[in-house]
């Protein structure tokens, strides 16, 4: 793979093949004395020199073998050292090689605005698996993939994320990227409809705004927490600064209070379980369900519960049927 040059041409990676030919490739007429023949620097083809282009790409310059025979010296003397062995020399490709070395050296902006077809022929020139690409966005990913093999892909965001952000953040997301969040959490989509990238981007959106509601239920519901503590605490303190006078007057009614028989103990609520037509998390009771499991059925969980059943017990909390992998808990949307 080749990258662009400060000088603005791309860097050709090595030498190329060695071709042998007595035809152009591209006329395919005979070279003769008048017609000599040119190899290409990248896929080393033999050219006539009105079939190959004028484009240059720049190949890295290499020592020079020493030569040999009587007058070897007298030419190293008359070289010198006016010839560096660093740096490049400009090298003729073909009009093919030049599209694909354009298309190596292309940035990821550029690479986005090519055309469609360009970025197969790219991808099938260097044999590059398009294997369950439908999108241009997944075309230009593998061929940066293929660019950098040993890069690590960015981690894909979570919703928590996400809830700070605008929605039009949504549309620079790639697809991958928009189908690993639904993956992430547990939204069961058929590819083979939801084809355009919008319909994705909404399906997200519906995650980031669940889950904006979420933590505004969880922020009223820690106020109002935070009031009756306060309010306890209150009244605590007003208890203990009642008059001393208060609490000893009468010795007699002191000893009534002694004698009163003590409240019996709390038993346990015996009532039914959870309402399951509410929509509750039969974990927290607080959040709604919005996670069922495939195997029985059961719209029993929450989001946040989910991920503590299955780093726990990872059994259905209702009926304690088996859940294998996070892939068997599906999403569940109310209308």
């Amino acid at each position: 793979m080749s990258h662009f040059s400060p000088r603005g041409m791309p860097i050709l990676s090595g030498p190329p093949p060695v071709v042998e030919s007595s035809l152009c490739r591209q006329c395919a007429r005979d070279f003769s004395f008048f017609r000599r023949g040119h190899a290409c620097g990248h896929c080393g083809y033999q050219y006539c020199s009105s079939c190959l282009s004028d484009g240059q790409a720049l190949m890295p310059r290499r020592e020079a073998p020493r030569s040999s025979g009587p007058f070897a010296e007298l030419r190293e003397a008359f070289r010198g050292s006016e010839q560096s062995t660093s740096g490049y020399d400009p090298e003729s490709v073909c009009v093919h090689c030049l599209a694909m070395l354009q298309v190596t050296a292309a940035p990821l902006d550029l690479l986005r605005s090519l055309p469609l077809k360009r970025l197969k022929e790219y991808l099938g020139a260097y044999n590059i698996p398009t294997s369950g690409i439908i999108e241009k966005e997944g075309l230009v990913e593998a061929i940066v993939r293929a660019r950098n093999p040993n890069t690590v892909p960015p981690p894909v965001p979570t919703i928590l994320s996400l809830v700070a952000l605008p929605k039009s953040y949504l549309a620079t997301l790639s697809i991958g990227t928009l189908k690993a969040i639904l993956y992430e959490n547990h939204v069961r989509v058929d590819f083979k409809q939801v084809l355009e990238k919008e319909d994705l981007i909404t399906r997200v959106a519906e995650l980031v705004t669940d889950e904006r509601r979420r933590l505004e239920r969880q922020a009223r519901e820690e106020e109002r927490e935070a009031a009756e503590a306060s309010a306890a605490a209150s009244s605590a303190a007003n208890e203990k600064t009642t008059p001393e006078a208060e609490e000893g007057e009468g010795s007699g009614e002191g000893d009534e209070e002694e004698t009163k028989t003590p409240n019996p103990p709390m038993s346990p609520p015996t009532g039914s379980a959870p309402d399951m037509e509410r929509g509750v998390c039969v974990v927290c009771q607080d959040e709604e369900a919005t996670l069922a499991v495939v195997d029985c059925g059961h719209l029993a969980m929450c989001a946040h519960c989910s991920d503590l059943i299955m780093a726990t017990s990872k059994e259905c909390p209702l009926c304690r049927t088996r859940i294998i992998t996070p892939q068997r808990l599906i999403r569940i949307y109310r209308v």
